[in-house]
C-alpha cells in the first residue's frame, strides 16, 4: 500500500511540504468547528420545529423551510467526519516520524492520560448540565422527557462518565449526542495496537486487517445483529483518516482530483438520497469511504490549499466544537419542552431554530474557556514534550 502511495507524485515544492502539517491542522480545526455547528443545526431542526411533514402540509414559508432544511438531515453522516479528522490527526504524528524513517516516540500511558484530559472535562460539565436542563424541562412537558426515563440515572451517568454509553448503559438523560464518545474511546483503546502493526509489518498488513476486521464486524452484524459488532467497521471509518496521514506524511499527492471527487460522489449519493436504507455500519463505510476520497483530495492536492486557508479562519469555533456537541442536545430539548408548555407545540415558521443554534454557541463560548480550552492547550504541549 505505501509502496503505492511513494509512487505518487510528491509535492513539487520543499516549502510546502515543510509547512503543510500545521497548516492542514489549523484547517481540520475550522473543518471540525463547521462539522459540530451542523450537527446543533441538524439537532435543532428535529427539536425547535414542527417538522418536515406538517410544514410541508401548511404550505407558504413553513412548506418552503421544510424544503430548504433538507441538507440538514445527515447528522449521523457528518459524524463519520468527526471519525476521519481524529483517525488523522491522532496518526499523524507517528506517521510523520516512520516517513522519516524513525521509530516513534509513543507511550500509551501518556497518550491515554492526554486523551482523558482533553474530553472528561467537557463530558462532566455535559453530564451535570443535562441532569439539570432535563430536571426543568421534565417540570415544563414530562411527556417529551418519557422516552429518556431508562438514561435518567446514576448508573447511567457514571457509566457515560467512563465512555462506556451505548455499551454498558443509555446515553445520560436527553443528550443524544453522546453515543459517538463511547466509540471514540474505543478507537483510542485501538490505536496502540494498530501503530505496533504499522511499525512492526507495514502498512499494507495493518490497515488491511483493520479494513478486513471492519467488513468482517459488518457481516457479523448483519447475522446477529449486536452494538459489540459496530466496533470494527467505525475503526475502520477512524483508521481511514489515519491511512490518509501515512500519505500526506510520506508527500504523496493526487493527480487525478477531479476523477476521486466523482467516486466520491457516488460512493456518498446513496446514503444522501436514502438514509437508512442499508444496515448502519455497512451504510457508514460506504459513505465514510466517499468522505475520505474527499479529505484526500483536500490534503493530498494543492488546490486544497485554498479551501484550507478559509477553514483555518474557523479555527476559533473548532477549538470549541467539543464542548458545542457535548452541551446542545439537552439545552435545545429544554427550550422545546419550555417552549411546548407555554404554546402547546413547535412554531411552524422555524423562527426558533436559530434561537437554539445561536443559544447553544453562547453556551460553548462560555462554557469552553473553563472546560476545553485549557486542557486542549496543555495536552498538545505535553504531546510536544
Amino acid at each position: 500500500m505505501m509502496d503505492g502511495l511513494r509512487r505518487l507524485t510528491l509535492r513539487p515544492k520543499q516549502h510546502e511540504i515543510a509547512t503543510a502539517p500545521s497548516f492542514a491542522l489549523r484547517a481540520f480545526d475550522g473543518l471540525r468547528g463547521l462539522a459540530a455547528l451542523y450537527i446543533v443545526a441538524h439537532h435543532a431542526r428535529i427539536d425547535l420545529w414542527v417538522g418536515s411533514h406538517r410544514a410541508l402540509a401548511s404550505g407558504g414559508f413553513a412548506a418552503v423551510l421544510a424544503v430548504a432544511t433538507v441538507p440538514l438531515r445527515y447528522g449521523a453522516e457528518v459524524v463519520l467526519l468527526f471519525f476521519l479528522l481524529s483517525g488523522f490527526v491522532i496518526h499523524l504524528r507517528q506517521a510523520q516520524s516512520l516517513a522519516r524513517g524513525e521509530t516513534p516516540s509513543f507511550w500509551a500511558l501518556s497518550f491515554f492520560r492526554r486523551r482523558a484530559m482533553r474530553l472528561v472535562p467537557p463530558l462532566l460539565l455535559a453530564l451535570v448540565l443535562t441532569a439539570v436542563l432535563d430536571a426543568i424541562g421534565s417540570r415544563a412537558d414530562r411527556s417529551l422527557y418519557a422516552s429518556y426515563a431508562d438514561g435518567r440515572s446514576a448508573f447511567a451517568f457514571a457509566m457515560n462518565a467512563l465512555f462506556l454509553q451505548g455499551f454498558a448503559a443509555p446515553t445520560f438523560g436527553s443528550n443524544s449526542a453522546l453515543w459517538s464518545l463511547s466509540y471514540e474511546a474505543i478507537f483510542y483503546a485501538l490505536y496502540p495496537l494498530l501503530l505496533f502493526a504499522r511499525m512492526r509489518f507495514g502498512a499494507a498488513v495493518a490497515f488491511g486487517a483493520v479494513f478486513a476486521a471492519g467488513a468482517a464486524g459488518s457481516v457479523a452484524r448483519l447475522a446477529l445483529p449486536a452494538i459489540g459488532w459496530t466496533i470494527m467497521p467505525y475503526f475502520a471509518v477512524w483508521s481511514l483518516g489515519a491511512l490518509i496521514a501515512e500519505a500526506f506524511a510520506h508527500g504523496a499527492a493526487v493527480r487525478q482530483p477531479m476523477l476521486m471527487l466523482v467516486l466520491a460522489g457516488l460512493l456518498v449519493t446513496p446514503s444522501l438520497m436514502a438514509p437508512g436504507s442499508l444496515d448502519p455500519t455497512v451504510q457508514s463505510a460506504i459513505f465514510a469511504s466517499g468522505l475520505a476520497l474527499v479529505m484526500a483530495v483536500f490534503v493530498l492536492h494543492p488546490a486544497g490549499l485554498g479551501a484550507a486557508s478559509a477553514l483555518a479562519r474557523l479555527r476559533g469555533l473548532g477549538a470549541r466544537s467539543y464542548t458545542l456537541y457535548v452541551v446542545h442536545v439537552p439545552l435545545l430539548v429544554c427550550m422545546a419542552a419550555l417552549w411546548t408548555r407555554a404554546n402547546g407545540g413547535m412554531p411552524e415558521s422555524g423562527w426558533l431554530m436559530p434561537v437554539g443554534i445561536a443559544a447553544a454557541l453562547a453556551l460553548a463560548y462560555a462554557a469552553a474557556p473553563f472546560v476545553e480550552l485549557p486542557f486542549s492547550e496543555r495536552a498538545k504541549l505535553r504531546a510536544r514534550a
